[in-house]
């Protein structure tokens, strides 16, 4: 692998591209260029952030990997399928509601749920799941460690989870590999371990354990 490949870190709901400097920096020191994409994920459509990573795509030496932290998953799968111009290699999903977000849909209910979830994610689970799989290779990073706002709005949440995410809601169809690591879905993002993981996917296209799809 050189260091012309491009990896383009991609934030989840409610999170500045300013957290992901961790991961990218991890990325970076594992020979990869990192690019962190920021986008409104409460004010904006999930196509207006998805046009918007594509314009960040485009012109930037391909093709490209993604590494993408929960919602931001939804807006790489939506971008890539709104714009087969754009090339993709390799892909890393971590704690991406891809298949469902059952703590996402309880919030909802809550008075002001609605609008805390923002615009994004409500239209990503109302839509038909992009074909990820079939645009680039997919990885997916889920985690166990049962900690976060998941489990208050949602004391049913199907286990494991981060506490926010469940792992059967990480599955992606045609995905290549799937590992599970101890860590919730906030600490997924400074996890040294996750950006690892991460790195040696976008490499080798395999973590180094896999989990059961």
């Amino acid at each position: 692998m050189t260091a012309t490949r491009t990896v383009v870190v991609v934030p989840g709901l409610w999170v500045s591209p300013f957290f992901m400097r961790p991961l990218a920096w991890r990325l970076e020191a594992a020979g990869f260029a990192a690019a962190r994409f920021g986008y409104r994920s409460v004010r904006a459509t999930l196509e207006a952030n998805a046009d918007a990573l594509v314009a960040f795509c485009r012109g930037r030496a391909g093709p490209l990997d993604f590494v993408a932290h929960s919602l931001g998953g939804a807006i790489v799968a939506t971008a890539l399928e709104r714009a087969p111009d754009v090339v993709a290699h390799r892909c890393v999903l971590i704690g991406t509601p891809f298949a469902e977000c059952h703590a996402g849909r309880r919030l909802a209910r809550y008075p002001g749920g609605a609008t805390i979830l923002g615009r994004s994610l409500p239209r990503w689970l109302a839509q038909t799941r992009p074909a990820l799989g079939s645009r680039c290779e997919v990885g997916v990073i889920a985690g166990s460690m049962r900690a976060g706002l998941g489990c208050l709005v949602a004391t049913d949440l199907p286990r494991p989870n981060d506490g926010v995410i469940a792992l059967e809601e990480t599955a992606v169809p045609a995905m290549r590999d799937r590992i599970v690591l101890p860590v919730s879905h906030t600490a997924m993002m400074f996890s040294a371990r996750v950006a690892r993981e991460a790195g040696l996917f976008l490499r080798d296209g395999r973590f180094s354990v896999s989990a059961p799809r």
